[in-house]
């Protein structure tokens, strides 16, 4: 196995690795929704904070699935035409989609993820919306997260491409 093949595995190992730790989120969702429901309609106290910590955990989870679901190769695509394409022109079309489409956007995704991250942090921003008013940072921290591991996991799916029309065998 060559040093690339090496790091590929490595970046797929930890795309799936996290993937199914951030599947685990999961659970403190339900909680805090099954908590809010037990509250408000069975002792009419319904919480301030359940609605927050409700969308901040989906959204989390919904952003930080995104690496691993590109692994397992679950994004949306329009096959009619690709899936009657020879394995190294659907190499080509995919390693032509990532340069056009998807590491120009990853990578605006990275840097103004960072920039929108670091000036709430810096503005000790809050939630507006709500009456709680959690800081939102941490939040608006996810976006740059997710972007680096999108990033790594398309990396690793691009290279994989080029070894088929290198080698000429399949990726997947």
């Amino acid at each position: 196995m060559s040093f690339l093949e090496s790091l590929l595995s490595k970046i797929e190992r930890f795309s799936h690795f996290q993937g199914l730790a951030v599947r685990w989120l999961i659970l403190p969702l339900i909680f805090v929704l099954n908590y809010e429901i037990v509250a408000r309609f069975v002792f009419n106290a319904p919480t301030d904070w359940a609605y927050d910590l409700t969308y901040f955990s989906y959204g989390t989870l919904y952003m930080l699935g995104g690496a691993y679901t590109l692994l397992v190769d679950e994004h949306v695509r329009i096959e009619f035409l690709y899936m009657k394409f020879p394995k190294k022109m659907k190499s080509i079309v995919e390693m032509m989609g990532y340069l056009i489409f998807f590491f120009p956007i990853i990578i605006a995704y990275i840097v103004y993820g960072i920039e929108y991250t670091w000036e709430s942090y810096h503005l000790q921003e809050c939630a507006k919306e709500s009456i709680w008013a959690p800081i939102i940072w941490p939040y608006k921290a996810v976006i740059p997260i997710t972007a680096i591991l999108l990033f790594l996991q398309g990396f690793a799916h691009f290279m994989r491409h080029i070894l088929v029309l290198k080698k000429g065998n399949d990726h997947e």
